[in-house]
């Protein structure tokens, strides 16, 4: 989930990816030392391509510095979230119900503290909880989860479509002996 202080980040960006017909599907602040990355995750039907994320880049690199918002030097990148999307929000657990997902969700017992898998298709998403299966699984339990990509089955043999060529004949047409 996103640090208090990017809410002030994502005003400032959610509407000037709007503009560019996007949506903005995260961001994240990361400060390590010295060294600050502001990533911003954008989508749209269809998916974004390169130009859609640099012209997004353009725009957010202006309108940041001139807002003033991030205290030193800083590191922005655009990208699309993605196939196997990190799911952090939920309203991103919301969008993909119906899709197989794995989650690593913490674990409390009398005896340990610790974390497990859970995966398979999100059946149902709500404000607070998400269900897998028959299992309700609250937000505040989730330590990271992401769509899972199952890549469609190839027919055995070529996969371009074409049948195996039968090697070449030649035509005994028009031959003479």
């Amino acid at each position: 989930m996103p640090a208090a202080g990017d809410e002030g980040i994502r005003q400032v960006v959610e509407p000037l990816v709007r503009a560019r017909r996007c949506t903005l599907y995260d961001l994240e602040f990361q400060r390590r030392g010295s060294t600050q990355l502001l990533r911003v995750y954008v989508d749209r039907p269809g998916g974004v391509d390169t130009d859609t994320c640099a012209a997004v880049s353009q725009a957010l690199s202006r309108t940041l510095d001139d807002a003033d918002l991030i205290t030193g030097p800083y590191t922005l990148e655009v990208s699309s979230p993605g196939i196997e999307r990190a799911l952090r929000r939920p309203e991103h657990f919301a969008a993909v119900a119906g899709s197989d997902v794995t989650a690593r969700v913490k674990v409390r017992s009398e005896s340990a503290a610790g974390s497990r898998l859970v995966e398979g298709p999100i059946t149902d998403a709500g404000e607070t909880t998400f269900r897998v299966g028959q299992e309700e699984v609250p937000y505040t339990a989730v330590i990271s989860a992401r769509t899972v990509f199952t890549w469609p089955a190839q027919p055995k043999g070529r996969t371009d479509g074409r049948k195996a060529s039968q090697g070449s004949k030649k035509s005994s047409k028009g031959a003479t002996s």
